[in-house]
């Protein structure tokens, strides 16, 4: 199957709402990253403080939680392509997390928080797959990669602004467990937002066979997942074996002597780096092929996590972050638009769904591997590990496009 798939009739139609519902999308997800974030930088102190575990709370309950999202988004994602439906899957996953996140600040033990923590994580895994094949079916197929750019720009926008919007509250004299109750306020800005104003296009509700149609008479049952696209997803595998939790890079950048506050204008910086790299990234993916961003995106990738295994000095940890960002506007859409054009419209929940639970796992297994590598033997090893398997998937994705698309086009329309 070649990159640019046949483009079915009902597709090919305009739908007049398109925009609107890409950019309700967006905001959704800015309003969403505004409230966890709010919670992200200051949940390990909260955490730690818990009695009993102390800070082997932490990576239990962030454990626990994630393991729950990952499992959520294939089941999430099949059952929206069987419902024909994906909004309320979206809207239940992002009211689900909205929801959480204020009773963590009413928790005081390590099971609740556990439970509460968990909820969150499980709204993510429900949204997301079908979040996903949503803005995919809400567009045509050469303007994906720029529609899925536009909600990731708006999430990283949400992650710069939530930290400061927590900094300042803390300033003014509230707790903890307020802020956590303060993050109500843009989950219900984003619950609404998807209540008024996200709408599913007709295409949406009707699977539309990428490849010969079935029989009249055939049973209606999802399609398999294409070979090819299940030898992409082994490569996506791979390169996840190196992509482990931004949480290692930020302790890497306070040992090499950066304080905390400027830790945390980092993490704001490089969110805002990612923001601003992914509208333009999108559009490049759409005029180029998503083969050549996630190409370049990956190689980016390898060499700033071996500049991360080499760098021990404040500036050059800065100057590694934003060009860390750069990864992010290059393939964080593109590898989405592969998924997208492999499968028919009404297996793209299912798709993405696998695609989310591959990328969960292998960074799981990574972000073990890549706090035992620095404990044992040194940042070097760590990230140059990573840096190793994020090029050995370029490599083997290279060879994979050439397989399977021949020559890259220099458009995918």
């Amino acid at each position: 199957m070649g990159e640019t798939p046949p483009v079915d009739p009902a597709a090919a139609k305009k739908v007049e709402h398109t925009p609107a519902t890409v950019w309700a999308l967006g905001l959704v997800s800015l309003f969403t990253d505004i409230g966890g974030e709010m919670i992200f930088p200051i949940l390990p102190r909260f955490l730690a403080a818990l009695p009993g575990l102390g800070p082997t709370a932490v990576g239990l309950v962030e454990g626990v939680a994630d393991g729950i999202a990952q499992i959520g988004k294939p089941i999430a994602g099949a059952r929206s392509d069987r419902m024909r439906r994906r909004k309320p899957y979206v809207l239940f996953g992002y009211g689900l997390s909205g929801l959480s996140r204020p009773l963590l600040g009413l928790t005081g033990s390590v099971g609740a928080a556990t439970a509460v923590r968990a909820s969150d994580r499980l709204g993510k895994g429900i949204r997301s797959a079908p979040r996903d094949a949503l803005i995919a079916g809400s567009v045509d197929h050469d303007r994906q990669a720029r529609a899925f750019a536009v909600q990731q720009a708006m999430d990283h926008a949400g992650a710069v602004i939530g930290p400061l919007l927590a900094a300042a509250l803390l300033g003014v004299g509230l707790s903890i467990p307020q802020v956590f109750v303060a993050s109500a306020v843009p989950g219900l800005l984003a619950f609404l937002t998807i209540l008024f104003f996200v709408r599913e296009a007709p295409a949406a509700r009707t699977p539309v066979a990428v490849a010969a149609p079935a029989p009249a008479s055939a049973p209606a049952r999802p399609d398999p997942i294409p070979r090819q696209l299940q030898s992409y997803f082994v490569i996506l595998f791979l390169f996840a074996l190196g992509s482990s939790t931004d949480a290692m890079l930020l302790l890497h950048a306070g040992n090499s002597g950066l304080s905390p506050a400027q830790v945390t204008w980092l993490w704001s910086g490089f969110n805002a780096v990612k923001a601003v790299s992914n509208i333009p990234g999108g559009a490049l993916a759409d005029r180029s092929g998503p083969v050549r961003s996630i190409l370049a995106g990956w190689v980016v990738y390898g060499l700033v996590y071996a500049g991360f295994a080499a760098a021990h000095t404040p500036g050059a940890i800065v100057a590694l972050f934003g060009a860390y960002g750069l990864y992010f506007g290059f393939a964080e859409g593109a590898e989405k638009v592969i998924v997208s054009r492999m499968v028919s419209p009404g297996n793209r929940g299912r798709a993405f769904g696998v695609m989310g639970f591959v990328n969960g796992v292998g960074t799981f297994i990574a972000s073990f591997a890549t706090g035992w590598l620095y404990k044992s033997v040194g940042p070097g090893w760590a990230f140059g590990t990573g840096a190793a398997a994020a090029l050995l998937a370029a490599l083997a994705f290279a060879v994979w496009a050439r397989v399977v698309t021949g020559p890259v086009p220099p458009r995918a329309d």
